[in-house]
């Protein structure tokens, strides 16, 4: 009988480009689902800029956050573009609504300091003092 160990007959212990390889198998793993998350951050930061578009400056930075992740999803090629693309539109419509809030909420708090505010105040006070307005209380 002859030794056949080194001749290698089984497939076990050869590899593609082995003079002995005559097939094999090679494993097939499933294709990764592509990537979304910078997308869905888009989507998200972009609805919590509307939704809290009532306090001066948040929006705004949940916007630029929006923005910048939707742009990054986009330009990486990276799937959810549907979701980015939409979370692009919600963060520019948030930076808009809360620039202008902001810039409304700066303009009614320096006319609120600026004298005339306290002024009325004032005299609105002396005024219900003066008819019992504010008869028992103390200020």
């Amino acid at each position: 009988m002859s030794d056949n160990s080194s001749n290698n007959d089984n497939n076990y212990d050869s590899f593609p480009g082995d003079p002995n390889f005559v097939g094999g198998y090679t494993p097939q793993f499933p294709e990764q689902p592509p990537k979304q998350g910078k997308a869905i951050a888009s989507l998200v930061l972009g609805i919590v800029s509307i939704v809290i578009c009532c306090i001066p400056a948040v929006p705004v930075l949940a916007s630029i956050a929006g923005l910048i992740t939707g742009i990054v999803s986009l330009n990486k090629r990276e799937g959810g573009k549907g979701m980015a693309i939409a979370g692009i539109i919600l963060s520019g419509i948030g930076l808009l609504i809360g620039i202008v809030i902001s810039i409304y909420y700066i303009l009614v708090g320096v006319e609120l300091f600026n004298g005339s505010f306290m002024e009325e105040y004032q005299r609105v006070l002396e005024e219900m003092e003066a008819t019992g307005g504010l008869q028992g209380y103390e200020y």
